[in-house]
């Protein structure tokens, strides 16, 4: 499986949410103008169709595959992170003392938790992802391995 099949099948596994914004986020770091993105479905549309692009090319896939790893670790990263969530969610709580009849602050809060937990449950599949198929070695043996296969040779 190449590694931009393993970051497919991950991606089509999050929740819609998650897998648009990972898709818009993505799709805003490649693009040489800003994407004109209507809706959810579109941004995963372009993004399925960004990891689909062929090549025989087994550095244009890795290469593609560490672009994507890069940019979801520079922008999405810390929504895997239990402390950030908590930071914000206290942040809030400390909003809410001050103005306990906030009805935006209370909704937000009741959304950060869902969102909080949304991340969370992603942090393994993540780190599986990176460590199966996006870490420097496993695109280096994955180019070896196309390699193998096309020339009979190695890096």
């Amino acid at each position: 499986m190449s590694p931009l099949e393993a970051i497919r099948d991950w991606h089509r596994q999050l929740p819609k949410r998650i897998a648009a914004l990972v898709a818009d986020r993505l799709l805003w770091a490649v693009s040489r103008e800003l994407p004109r993105i209507k809706d959810a479905d579109e941004a995963v549309q372009k993004f399925d169709a960004w990891l689909s692009e062929e090549s025989d090319n087994p550095f244009y896939i890795a290469t593609k595959a560490a672009t994507f790893r890069t940019i979801f670790e520079l922008s999405l990263q810390d929504s895997l992170d239990e402390r950030i969530w908590r930071e914000r969610a206290e942040l809030l709580c400390g909003f809410l003392e001050f103005r306990p009849d906030s009805e935006f602050a209370r909704q937000s809060l009741r959304g950060w938790e869902f969102e909080a937990a949304q991340w969370g449950a992603q942090k393994q599949g993540w780190q599986t992802l990176v460590h199966n198929s996006l870490s420097n070695e496993a695109l280096r043996d994955y180019i070896d391995s196309v390699l193998r296969t096309v020339t009979g040779e190695s890096l």
